[in-house]
């Protein structure tokens, strides 16, 4: 069946399922902020110049910072006055997902008792002093506190975290900045319901959008501790409809409805609101 055309997908949008819980979902910042998660895809210098097909309106580049596995930038989004952080995620997923390292970490002395999956806390580590000072930069230089966050696959593992982080003020350079919004896309589950619970807490407006039969919101697997945060919206098939979740983190009337056995499609992961991700969005 052939795909609508942008403007009536933002029409049916605006027709979707009823809400189940309080959380107000806003589609069309939905629909941009899956182009700026996009972006982080891209060769830097597109980034720089802003000229790939993820590019959208108002978006001042400010850095590209890469190394061998890793890829993030940072600009300004003169429509909401606010850092845009966006970190890639892994561009051969199949292998990603074969490979999670899945066992615990315990990185927070303020609750010892938080799981991190080791992998998703590795590769942030990696990349969490380069994100801070970017990110401090980025607001210096357009003089404002507030930081939207963007990330699909495994560079959404790593925005959750970072905004975790810069809600309880654990990175000394950025105290002074908050979390205007949280936007991840094809999420994994980041940690166990203690995290859950405490990211929760923490007051940050996460916006979990996952897509139909996308396998990557599956692993690593409840059934060994792991847990969602929320606020999940699940979108149908062809990105027509959407439902707003329970706020539970785990609905199973959402994309934990095609759990276990049918949670394995990659094409579901590599499109996101009729948006193509990876370097085939580019």
């Amino acid at each position: 069946m052939p795909l609508p055309p942008p403007s009536a997908l933002l029409v049916a949008l605006a027709c979707a399922l009823p809400l189940v819980s309080a959380y107000a979902f806003d589609s069309d910042w939905a629909l941009r902020n899956i182009h700026l998660a996009g972006a982080s895809y891209c060769d830097p210098q597109s980034i720089l110049d802003w000229d790939s097909k993820q590019a959208v309106d108002d978006i001042v580049p400010f850095a590209v910072w890469t190394n061998s596995s890793l890829q993030f930038y940072t600009a300004y989004d003169a429509q909401i006055d606010a850092v845009v952080v966006s970190v890639r995620g892994s561009e051969d997923v199949s292998n990603w997902v074969d490979n999670l390292e899945a066992w615990c970490n315990h990185p927070y002395d303020a609750d010892k008792d938080i799981c991190i999956m080791h992998g998703f806390r590795e590769e942030y580590t990696e990349m969490r002093d380069a994100l801070t000072a970017y990110t401090r930069l980025t607001a210096d230089e357009h003089k404002t506190s507030r930081v939207l966050l963007v990330g699909h696959s495994s560079g959404a593992a790593n925005m959750v975290q970072f905004a975790y982080d810069i809600a309880n003020q654990y990175l000394d350079d950025i105290t002074d900045l908050s979390v205007l919004a949280l936007f991840t896309y094809g999420c994994p589950r980041v940690g166990d319901a203690k995290f859950a619970a405490s990211f929760a807490d923490s007051g940050v407006e996460h916006t979990r959008v996952t897509h139909y039969h996308d396998l990557v919101p599956h692993v690593p697997m409840d059934i060994i501790g792991y847990h969602h945060t929320a606020q999940e919206v699940w979108f149908n098939e062809d990105s027509t409809s959407f439902k707003i979740c329970d706020g539970t983190g785990e609905d199973d009337s959402c994309s934990n409805s095609c759990s276990p056995l049918s949670c394995n499609s990659i094409d579901d992961h590599m499109q996101y609101l009729q948006v193509d991700v990876g370097i085939a969005g580019c």
